[in-house]
């Protein structure tokens, strides 16, 4: 991506402003998760990484199940979705759910964390 940015500045060619910002976050690292794609890497993550027992997973009182598969669901909402499983993983404690310890540095970074309030953090 750098050699592409070098390049490109070389030889007099602009890059629109939204390519700089995607270009950017790639470069940083930050690969803009959608909460879908977050809960289909939480629920494979939840099933060992095995698509099969995403497929057959038996736990219908996760409010994530619905969307394991990574895809919208109509009357579903994936940020509410996600609200109520971090509550659940909580212990039904919206304090636990605010001060999540399993956020971006901790060891085992949970996808869903940085929808744990209901609401898309940019």
């Amino acid at each position: 991506m750098a050699a592409y940015l070098a390049h490109n500045q070389d030889h007099g060619g602009s890059i629109p402003p939204l390519a700089n910002m995607r270009i950017a976050n790639i470069l940083r690292g930050h690969m803009g998760i959608t909460p879908i794609k977050a809960i289909r890497k939480y629920c494979l993550w939840c099933c060992n990484n095995q698509t099969k027992e995403v497929e057959l997973c038996p736990e219908t009182r996760c409010p994530l199940q619905s969307l394991r598969h990574g895809r919208l669901v109509k009357g579903i909402k994936p940020l509410k979705s996600i609200r109520l499983r971090c509550i659940d993983c909580s212990g039904l404690s919206m304090k636990d759910v605010n001060s999540c310890k399993f956020g971006p540095d901790h060891i085992n970074k949970c996808d869903l964390y940085q929808f744990r309030m209901g609401r898309n953090s940019k």
